[in-house]
């Protein structure tokens, strides 16, 4: 619970912009975010931080096949 405060707090102090206001700086960059969020969802064309590909696309089945010099080449004991 400690954690996930810390991690609100240091994203709220990474909005501020102006230190002279920095609860007005905090509001206003949070509600941009906020609008950003809510359209970023509905722009499907777009890349946009919902509908980006991942960084590390993990497909086991080329990954296998690929990588050959992991195979046994021995014959099993017996």
């Amino acid at each position: 619970m400690l954690w996930l405060m810390v991690r609100i707090i240091h994203t709220l102090k990474e909005f501020v912009r102006n230190k002279a206001r920095m609860k007005g700086s905090i509001a206003k960059a949070y509600v941009a975010d906020e609008c950003l969020t809510f359209c970023s969802r509905y722009l499907h064309r777009a890349e946009t931080r919902f509908n980006r590909p991942e960084r590390n696309e993990d497909d086991g089945d080329k990954q296998d096949k690929a990588l050959t010099i992991f195979m046994r080449m021995q014959k099993p004991p017996g």
